[in-house]
């Protein structure tokens, strides 16, 4: 993972201030700052960047360091699904994600095509 690490990130000063955000001052006195039509287009990596990582990835996928030790085998999804308690009383799934619309997409919408797998894992009834 060190490989990573290209140290501390400085911006070119040539280029003078930066024109991806402007600072203000709001109502109650405190400075913001605010992106401008700019800022959209530092959302992609340059291709350098892109080059370097395609380089590197031989080399971190046979080095497997960050990657989480798997106790024991994890079961597919339907699996996992049809294992959980779907009592909406409980609240035991919906603590965790708000599942019911999904649920009632997956279950109302007549051209959803779901693997047969998937379908009977899911509840009719809420």
């Amino acid at each position: 993972m060190k490989k990573l690490d290209k140290g501390r990130l400085v911006r070119d000063q040539s280029e003078g201030p930066s024109k991806n955000a402007k600072k203000y001052i709001d109502r109650a006195g405190k400075q913001r700052y605010t992106g401008t039509r700019l800022l959209k287009g530092t959302q992609t990596y340059p291709v350098p960047f892109a080059v370097w990582m395609v380089r590197l990835l031989p080399e971190l996928l046979g080095a497997s360091e960050g990657k989480p030790v798997v106790q024991s085998e994890v079961p597919d999804g339907p699996t996992c699904f049809q294992e959980m308690p779907w009592d909406m009383a409980t609240g035991s799934w919906s603590d965790l994600a708000d599942l019911y619309p999904v649920l009632v997409c997956l279950r109302g919408n007549v051209n959803l095509q779901l693997p047969e797998p998937w379908r009977a894992v899911f509840p009719t009834r809420l």
